[in-house]
C-alpha cells in the first residue's frame, strides 16, 4: 500500500482535539489490517509538544510542518501544505475530523487532489483497495454505503466526532518525526 494511511491532526493551544485521536485509532486499524503506516500531519508553529500524546495514540510517523504562519488555521494555507504534501507522497488515505475547520478543509483537500471525498463517515472498512463508509443523510433518516477507491490521489475522508473508538494511549510507542519546511504561497 503506497505512502500509508494519513491523519490530519487537528489542535488548539496546545491540546489536540479528540476527533483527531478518534482518526488515528481508525487509521491504526486500518493500517494494521493492510499493513501499512500510520502518518500523523501536524501543522502549526510550535507543533513539537504534541509528539508524544499524537505517537501513543497510534502514530507510526509524524509529518511535522512548523511556520509561523501556520500557527492558527486558515483555508488556504492549510490546503496547499497538506494538498502539496499528499500529492508527493500519495498516500491511500487523508483521515480529517468533521469539525467546522475540518469540513472546510477536507472538500478543498478533496477538489485540489482531485479525488474522492467520503464526508461525515460514521463507519468504515476497507475491501480489496477500496474505503467503504457508512454516513448519514437526510438528518439521519437514512443511512447510505459510498464507496472510493484511491487512482493515484489519496481518497480524503472526513470522520464524525464521537463516531470511532477513542484509542488506549500506548506509552511506549514512538513514532519517527520528519519535519518538513514550509514557505506560504504569493
Amino acid at each position: 500500500m503506497s505512502a500509508g494511511i494519513w491523519v490530519v491532526v487537528e489542535h488548539r493551544e496546545g491540546e489536540i482535539r479528540k476527533v483527531s485521536l478518534e482518526a488515528l485509532g481508525l487509521a491504526r486499524k486500518i493500517a494494521n489490517d493492510k499493513g501499512a503506516q500510520v502518518v500523523a500531519l501536524l501543522l502549526g508553529s510550535e507543533p513539537a509538544g504534541l509528539y508524544g500524546r499524537v505517537s501513543a495514540h497510534g502514530a507510526d510517523k509524524i509529518l511535522a510542518v512548523s511556520d509561523a504562519a501556520l500557527t492558527n488555521y486558515t483555508t488556504d494555507g492549510y490546503t496547499h501544505v497538506i494538498a502539496s504534501l499528499a500529492a508527493d507522497r500519495k498516500p491511500a488515505a487523508l483521515i480529517i475530523g468533521a469539525t467546522a475547520t475540518g469540513r472546510d478543509l477536507a472538500g478543498r483537500v478533496a477538489t485540489r487532489l482531485d479525488t474522492a471525498l467520503l464526508a461525515d463517515v460514521i463507519e468504515l472498512t476497507t475491501e480489496g483497495d477500496a474505503f467503504v463508509a457508512r454516513r448519514p443523510m437526510n438528518a439521519g433518516k437514512v443511512i447510505a454505503t459510498v464507496e472510493a477507491t484511491p487512482s493515484g490521489a489519496p481518497v480524503v475522508i472526513s470522520i464524525r466526532p464521537k463516531a470511532f473508538e477513542l484509542p488506549q494511549p500506548e506509552s511506549s510507542r514512538t513514532a519517527m518525526v520528519e519535519t518538513t519546511p514550509y514557505s506560504a504561497p504569493a
